[in-house]
């Protein structure tokens, strides 16, 4: 402190955000995070057993936007800083992103149309980055705008705390969707038939052993054509 100069300190000398403000900023990454969340969590089930891509070829629609997103967001930080608009630096990227963003997350989860495996994966790639691309958009301004709504230690603690718990909320909505959409997203088409058709149940013989075999279930045994036996039929006679 110089000699004469008084410093306000503590808390007192920062400006209180109001809780609603807060709360409307910490609703941004509960937005955003639901969308990471749910991609975590849910789209390469999706793409595997939805979609009907290969493994290897879904874990590369993964990993395309993950390496897109390591160069673009140091490029949007950089872009947004530089950014001069009476509008602000931050908030007019929110309006560009925002549509794109929901647009291409609902695109994510559609039918490609395309039968062939690699269409399919560079449908699906594509959509992918789109939405990397757009989420890029959002999150970085989103983020760089905390410190510049707070500028007091004290208050900027309390902002960050309302979006954490935005985030973690996010989370765990996004966990519980996947468990509950994965049953019926499944349709008919891609269900399991032949050997994947069988449940392993536990038998026991005469002589007191218990060996595995093989159940068929519904959806082979739903079937109205003939057809050969598949290998597990044989193992579970």
């Amino acid at each position: 402190m110089r000699p004469g100069v008084e410093e306000p300190a503590g808390p007192q000398a920062e400006e209180i955000l109001p809780t609603p403000v807060k709360a409307g900023y910490a609703l941004g990454d509960h937005t955003v995070n639901i969308q990471l969340a749910t991609v975590s969590l849910f789209f390469l089930y999706f793409l595997t057993e939805v979609a009907g891509l290969p493994p290897s070829l879904a874990g590369l629609v993964l990993l395309a936007g993950r390496a897109v997103d390591a160069f673009t967001d140091p490029l949007m930080g950089r872009l947004s800083d530089r950014t001069r608009l009476r509008w602000g630096r931050r908030r007019p990227y929110f309006l560009l992103g925002a549509l794109p963003y929901g647009v291409t997350f609902a695109l994510l989860w559609s039918s490609s149309g395309l039968s062939e495996p690699l269409a399919i994966f560079v449908f699906y790639t594509a959509v992918y980055v789109a939405n990397t691309l757009c989420s890029t958009v959002l999150a970085v301004p989103y983020m760089a705008l905390l410190p510049e709504l707070a500028v007091g230690y004290h208050e900027r603690t309390s902002l960050n705390t309302f979006r954490t718990v935005g985030v973690v909320l996010a989370i765990l909505i996004a966990a519980a969707g996947s468990i509950s959409w994965r049953t019926p997203l499944r349709p008919p088409a891609f269900r399991p038939s032949g050997p994947r058709a069988f449940s392993p149940i536990a038998v026991r013989t005469k002589e007191g052993q218990t060996r595995v075999t093989a159940s068929p279930s519904r959806a082979c045994s739903a079937r109205s054509e003939p057809k050969k036996p598949c290998r597990a039929c044989l193992l579970a006679a």
